[in-house]
């Protein structure tokens, strides 16, 4: 093809035809330099490696940042609460069935029944002749149920599996260690200690317990919710009171509930507090999942290839009144240790002392160069978090030729362009044009639009070469 006004870039950047002609003359002494220096350049590369992990890390914070989806609605006092979540990120190593995750980890069944337990970044087998087709993870306990319905329990440090009578086919644990579970029949029981189970009146499919309550799906997909239950999960419970849409799915967090529908939409139960216990209404989030587990602000499932998943969601409150046995969670779905916590509290009030006596001894002009130099390292961290999102979120997508050669295309994530709204563009060598509804013609330049002056009002609009 003639490019009469110049050949295009593959990557969507300019560039000049006296630059190509200049690399195309330098690309022989290129070679005979990258010959002598492969001797010398050992050592660089191990620098180079350790420079590009830590891009790498910072490349990982940048992505979380960039990729928070934002939530809101109103609490019963009509003020708005906004929760945030990280998008979906998947987990290779193992597939799962069920998967579940509380104060004493995270923790999954295959669909061979066998049982694993997340360390790290990594699934460890768990031994033992117990095979699971359900599990639900709570404080300091561990509850199995396997194909024959048969229970069982092991605790966060125990080394083997004890049988607790019953039978059931689904069961929920709370953070406290409150039991909650359906048999085969929809009979719904809650453990009292010892072996000792109670049958609370209705029939359910699936049950959940947590700070929120028990929460409850029937054969319908329709949801309950056991009133007297908000920050009691050892109670009993009054009645259960029917809560708008339908689920396949359910697990209760703190304020929090998620859930899946038949269709394997995930949804969360928004404005939940001790006034309303049962929320405001449903939101709709991203994904598809077939089973899903909540505890702090970690949110863990699976989906139907038995890929597991898992997100971060932050902006709500935790159950205050609720007495948290093993730790109060945080709300952003990081680990907090309590005594690192109480040695910053100590540490800040001397730190604070300091600060107070160094500013009376600094100096207007120190304070000004390190304003200017902070201004500039701002600049270039930004400079660095932009190249990393870019890099980040290259989608890669392969096809094969009629002689089965693989392309491969690599595309960006869509950048949105914020100044005028726009019903037709275009894009060409003579740059890129718009037109609005309004049928005002704009030229791109740089990063804002210009109107382009003139009685012509267009309602289409072509570019070309010039």
């Amino acid at each position: 093809y003639n490019y009469k006004y110049g050949k295009p870039s593959t990557t969507g950047k300019k560039k000049s035809s006296t630059t190509t002609s200049k690399k195309k003359k330098s690309s022989k002494t290129k070679s005979k330099k990258k010959k002598s220096k492969k001797k010398k350049s050992s050592k660089k590369k191990k620098s180079k490696k350790k420079t590009s992990k830590k891009k790498k890390s910072k490349t990982k914070k940048s992505n979380t940042k960039k990729h928070t989806i934002k939530k809101s609605t109103k609490t019963a006092t009509g003020k708005t609460i906004t929760y945030k979540l990280t998008s979906w990120s998947g987990h290779t190593g193992k597939k799962l069935s069920v998967v579940s995750v509380g104060p004493a980890g995270i923790w999954g069944v295959n669909s061979k029944h066998q049982v694993y337990k997340r360390s790290g970044k990594k699934w460890k087998r768990i031994s033992g002749t117990v095979s699971c087709s359900d599990i639900s993870v709570g404080g300091n306990q561990v509850w199995c149920i396997t194909s024959s319905h048969y229970i069982y329990m092991r605790t966060k440090k125990g080394s083997s599996w004890k049988k607790i009578s019953g039978n059931l086919k689904q069961i929920s644990v709370s953070p406290n260690d409150k039991v909650w579970g359906v048999n085969k029949k929809g009979a719904i029981y809650r453990y009292l200690g010892k072996s000792k189970w109670k049958k609370v009146p209705g029939t359910l499919n699936v049950v959940s317990v947590g700070p929120s309550g028990v929460w409850g799906v029937n054969k319908a997909g329709s949801v309950y919710y056991r009133e007297g239950t908000y920050a009691k999960d050892s109670s009993q419970g009054t009645k259960w009171t029917k809560v708008a849409g339908t689920l396949r799915w359910i697990s209760v967090g703190s304020n929090l509930v998620f859930g899946v529908n038949k269709k394997y939409q995930v949804y969360f139960r928004a404005g939940i507090s001790k006034a309303r216990p049962k929320g405001v209404k449903w939101i709709k989030i991203g994904g598809s999942l077939v089973q899903i587990d909540i505890y702090g602000g970690k949110v863990w499932g699976r989906n139907s290839n038995y890929k597991v998943y898992s997100l971060t969601i932050s902006g709500y409150s935790t159950v205050s009144s609720y007495n948290y046995k093993y730790g109060k969670p945080s709300t952003t779905g990081k680990k907090k240790s309590s005594t690192t916590s109480s040695k910053k509290k100590k540490s800040s009030k001397a730190k604070s002392k300091k600060k107070k006596s160094k500013k009376k001894k600094s100096s207007k002009k120190k304070s000004s160069k390190k304003k200017k130099s902070k201004k500039k390292t701002s600049k270039k961290k930004k400079s660095k978090t932009k190249k990393s999102n870019t890099k980040k979120h290259t989608i890669k997508k392969s096809t094969k030729t009629a002689t089965g050669k693989t392309i491969t295309y690599k595309l960006t994530s869509w950048s949105g362009h914020t100044g005028k709204k726009l019903s037709v563009v275009s894009v060409g060598p003579a740059g890129i044009w718009g037109v609005n509804s309004k049928h005002q013609v704009y030229k791109r330049s740089g990063k804002k639009w210009k109107r382009i002056s003139g009685t012509v009002s267009c309602s289409d609009i072509s570019v070309g070469g010039n």
